[in-house]
């Protein structure tokens, strides 16, 4: 039943498919109606953690002896590292074997290598809202188009076999199809509306008299372009969220070497070790450095703090230090941009 990467079968257990449907979902009403989707599937001790502190855990529930931990992300762009780092954390504090996030749209290409390396498994698609899978409704018509084309392309073949006229029904039935079983998939639709466009034009310079043909033909065209433009937009959607995550990363990465450097020069003023315990942001764009000396340093910690701004003015550096002592070990420095 559970799969990582959406993909990949784990002996013994078959890929989700969820039924049943709900007018509007926000998201605690998804949480319940994917707590009734395990039920229904053969999961038992169905359960909701606390709304708030929740651990990374929505759902606990077992199966075939083993207890499962499952997040429930209703996104309207695909899921971030954020979700898969969350159930990781709630494995251990929950006690559970496995960890799954699942959400109504899929999942980012750093969260699913996230996803490989912790072992928290991947359950996407998951859409209360999907009331019927148009996309294969669409793929029965476009396949009986095709094959409608492969019959007129055989009868063409029978008059004349080296006529035109056979190539171009074969490339328009082939086109029809690429698009029936690649209907999910940006390159195998644009290839079909290629193919399509092709035959279509080829047709008129020809004088192609299957005129039925040729309009269904024309219609499908449309559609593949449309179903084209819509996977595209897809496609930028996805390609934004992964640099959206690799700028948050990057910011990431600078707060944490300006914590450590304010943390160095700290240490060289108090003369003794000083560690980072943790870095907020704020509204206002300041950094709130949480910070933990190896002695006694309290009374002292303003007067370091001051000459490390007398440092940044005069190498003209645009930073103000401030502090906050929260016990003789224990303080905040707060960094501002001037």
């Amino acid at each position: 039943m559970l799969h990582r990467r959406s993909s990949n079968l784990i002996t013994g257990f078959h890929s989700p498919v969820f039924y049943g449907t709900i007018s509007s979902v926000d998201g605690i009403g998804y949480e319940n109606w994917c707590a009734r989707q395990l039920r229904r599937y053969g999961y038992t001790d169905v359960r909701t953690t606390r709304k708030t502190g929740d651990q990374g855990i929505d759902l606990i529930a077992g199966y075939r002896g083993r207890k499962y931990g499952f997040q429930c992300k209703y996104y309207s762009s695909p899921v971030g590292n954020d979700a898969v780092q969350q159930a990781y954390a709630g494995i251990t504090y929950y006690g559970l074997d496995e960890a799954v996030v699942m959400t109504n749209t899929v999942f980012t290409a750093s969260a699913k290598d996230l996803a490989e390396e912790t072992g928290v498994f991947l359950w996407e698609n998951m859409d209360p809202m999907k009331k019927k899978q148009p996309l294969r409704l669409l793929s029965i018509p476009l396949t009986a188009l095709g094959a409608y084309g492969i019959c007129l392309s055989a009868a063409a073949f029978k008059n004349a076999p080296q006529s035109a006229e056979v190539s171009l029904l074969a490339i328009a039935a082939s086109a029809d199809l690429i698009f029936a079983i690649g209907i999910r998939r940006y390159g195998a639709v644009v290839t079909a509306a290629v193919l399509s466009l092709f035959f279509i034009a080829a047709a008129l310079f020809c004088s192609l008299k299957c005129t039925l043909f040729l309009c269904l033909q024309a219609a499908a065209a449309i559609l593949m372009m449309i179903r084209a433009a819509v996977l595209k937009k897809k496609r930028e959607m996805r390609g934004y969220e992964e640099e959206r995550e690799q700028l948050s990363g990057l910011i990431a990465d600078s707060q944490q070497k300006l914590a450590e450097l304010t943390a160095c020069l700290l240490a060289e003023e108090l003369g003794c070790s000083i560690r980072v315990a943790g870095v907020k942001k704020q509204r206002d764009g300041s950094r709130v450095i949480a910070m933990h000396a190896g002695r006694s340093v309290g009374e002292d910690v303003p007067v370091a703090v001051y000459s490390l701004n007398r440092y940044a003015e005069y190498h003209r550096l645009h930073l103000n230090l401030s502090c906050e002592v929260t016990d003789p070990r224990s303080f905040a420095v707060t960094v501002r941009s001037r």
